[in-house]
Formats: C-alpha cells, structure tokens, sequence
C-alpha cells in the first residue's frame, strides 16, 4: 500500500493544490442530514456513545457529526463553535487513526489544509492595520527575485488571489530552494490576467505572501499564522496538545507523532508527518497557503480574530467574483450576503486525506470549525452548528437586488 500512495502522491498532490480553484468545487449549501444505513445504523449508537466534549449541550449535533461520519467513511471529526460575546463549545467522535482505538478529541489537532491561508490573511491585515504595510502597495520590494511581469501586484492582490500568477505544485525539484530562487520559480509564468483583473485561486500567491511577510516583519511565517492562533484561544495551553513547555505547535513538524489525528487516504493512515512528505514531496515552503496543523476549538477562536482583524481595513468591502456562483472573495476568505444583510464567511481546506471547514457570522460574533481525518467534508455538520449557534438566522443567500439594496451590517 505504501509504494502505491508514494506513486500516486505526485497526481494527488497536484490535484489537492488547487483545492478550491475549480468550477466545480463544491461550495457551502446547507443539505440535509440523510437517512443512515442499515450497517451505519447499527454503528451510530456506539459513536453517540464515545462521542466527548459539550455532548450533553449539543445532542442533536452529536447525533447529526456520527451520521454524517458513517455516511462518508470518517474514521474521526471534531466540531467546535466560538463566540465572541459567549464561551465556546467543542465535540469530537471517533477515532484519531485507523488501526488504533484512541479517541478523537476536542483538542485533537488536524491538518486544516487551505484554511491556513486564511489564517496567514489575518496576521497580513493586522500587520498592515499597525502600520508595517499598506495592502494596496507593490509588494516586489519583499520578494527578490520576483519577475518583471509581476512587477506592479500588490499585497492585496495577493491576498485576493488577483495576481494573475498560476498555481505551481510541490514538487522535488522545488525542495531546498533559497526563497529568492523560489520566487523566481513560482513567478516564471506569464499572467493568467493583468493583475486586479481577475479571481484565479492559486498556493502561489500565498506562498510569496508569507515569504513577502516575513521579510518585512521578521518574523517566520509559521510565527505569524501563531500570533494569530494564540491571540484569538481561551484554552488554556495545558489543554492543547503538545503545549506544556508554552509554545501551543502549528505545523506538522512540531507535533509529535502521535498527537494529531492521521490523515486518511484509500484506507491506509497517514500521520501530519507522512502527509507532507507524501502529498506535499515535504515542501516546507507550502505551509503558507496550506501547511497548519490545529484542533477545531483553536479554528474556531482564531476565526473570530480574522473577522477582526478584517474589519480594520477600511476597503473590506472590496470583494472580487469567484467561479463559485454567489460567493466572493476577500482578504483570504470567500464572502456572500444573507438574505438580512448580514454577512457569511467561509474557506475549506481539502488534502485529500484531511477535509476541514471554517465558517464565520461576523455580524454575529460567531464561528464554527470542522474537521475530519477522511477526505470528505462534514458539510452538514457545519451547518447544524451554524444553526445552532444563531437560531432563527435564514443561511440562504440574498438575491441580487437585495445584495445591492442591502448592504452588510457591522457588528457593533
């Protein structure tokens, strides 16, 4: 099994670089729960059963993340809500890997995939609301290397994914680069469009992102996505998983092996470890625009710091159309409107062996974190909790005349 993962890694790691840059991906619809199987009935009870967390606050979602976890082959899930004017809640059921009875927990890490990019969006912003940077300057002075045909894209369009630049997957010969080199190579294509012109998700630009942030600021990118991490957590770090010494980990290599959930992927289990060697050819570099590795309760805390440190930038409103109807994109996070006015925040994070969802109600002070060790997302989940947290709220999207004639609230 082994050396079949190693020889599809390249094809799936190429397929999961563009997670969400397809017209086809599929986009946050909140579907109902399905009637479970007979076979997955049987094992619904036991998974109600060892489920941990606020279960007793939260029975009918314990009941809904099982069914959900059955229906798609889910080894293990954690679902976490965070208020902003409230505590948190958190439940996790199943197991952290195949092949080994240990439970998931509320506090079991993940891999969150593309999530980190809106994480490493957030400490962008807030560095720019401190003065370190202006959004809509050029970046080329903090990327070296960069070519002339990129010359003119700004710290937003990066951000925005308007740059024009082409995605580039992790790949051997990418490993080991010095980061002028790795400019160079991720910046060799010509545009794919002038640059604000267009929406075209690519890792490039968050790659270049965090290179470009760290040079300016001087502080290591996986620093940067912790400050953020840190600054939005009510957990206390004797609580988080490998934290004791006071440093709360974020990337696979500080996590030791057996703390986060394994990945998996056509049956076999992959460790946070094994996956970026595998799907990632151990692209460090790539930890930017997908590499951080954090439970839902820390999700969900630093989801409430994104939206914000979003709302300290005057032009949060600046919003350009995605491939995926009714949704568009900003400061690292798809954006669509409510049929109140109120605004719906979301990004996913795909591996292929991981799948993770973040959902935020900025208006609302409210955010809600997915995440499963199987390929699949727990959409329906996701949505439960989005229910749960803000009962009465219609999740529907507005129509366009009421986009333009009712402009989003901001949460006071």
């Amino acid at each position: 099994m082994l050396s079949l993962l190693v020889a599809i890694a390249p094809g799936l790691a190429a397929a999961c670089a563009s997670e969400s840059s397809s017209p086809a991906d599929p986009v946050p619809v909140a579907p109902p729960f399905a009637a479970a199987t007979k076979t997955a009935a049987e094992r619904l009870e036991p998974c109600i059963a060892s489920a941990t967390g606020d279960t007793d606050r939260m029975p009918k979602l314990v009941r809904g993340l099982c069914q959900e976890m059955l229906r798609s082959d889910t080894p293990g899930a954690s679902l976490a809500i965070a208020r902003a004017d409230g505590p948190s809640m958190s439940i996790a059921a199943g197991i952290r890997c195949m092949g080994d009875p240990e439970p998931v927990l509320p506090n079991t890490p993940f891999r969150i995939g593309s999530i980190t990019k809106s994480l490493m969006a957030a400490s962008t912003v807030a560095y720019a609301s401190r003065g370190m940077l202006e959004l809509d300057a050029p970046v080329a002075l903090e990327l070296p290397g960069l070519s002339p045909a990129y010359a003119t894209i700004t710290w937003r369009q990066l951000l925005d994914h308007t740059t024009g630049l082409p995605d580039t997957a992790p790949a051997p010969h990418l490993i080991g680069l010095s980061a002028i080199a790795l400019t160079v190579a991720l910046s060799q294509h010509e545009p794919l469009n002038e640059p604000g012109a267009q929406h075209h998700y690519a890792n490039a630009n968050y790659v270049l992102l965090g290179m470009a942030l760290s040079r300016r600021t001087g502080v290591r990118d996986v620093d940067l996505v912790r400050e953020i991490v840190t600054a939005g957590s009510e957990i206390p770090r004797s609580k988080i998983p490998g934290s004791e010494t006071g440093h709360v980990p974020i990337e696979a290599a500080e996590h030791p092996r057996e703390r986060p959930a394994c990945g998996h992927l056509i049956g076999t289990p992959l460790s946070v470890h094994d996956d970026l060697a595998l799907l990632a050819s151990g692209a460090r570099w790539t930890f930017p625009a997908g590499g951080a590795v954090l439970s839902a309760q820390q999700l969900a805390r630093a989801g409430l710091t994104l939206a914000s440190e979003a709302a300290t930038d005057l032009h949060t409103d600046r919003t350009t159309e995605t491939q995926s109807r009714g949704w568009r994109y900003a400061l690292g996070m798809r954006r669509r409107t409510l049929a109140d006015g109120s605004q719906h925040w979301f990004h996913a994070g795909a591996t292929g062996d991981f799948a993770a969802d973040l959902h935020i109600l900025p208006d609302r002070g409210i955010a809600v974190a997915v995440l499963a060790n199987g390929g699949t997302q727990l959409r329906a989940s996701a949505f439960a909790a989005l229910a749960e947290a803000a009962p009465g709220v219609d999740l529907a999207p507005a129509r366009q005349s009421e986009r333009q004639s009712n402009p989003p609230t901001t949460r006071q």
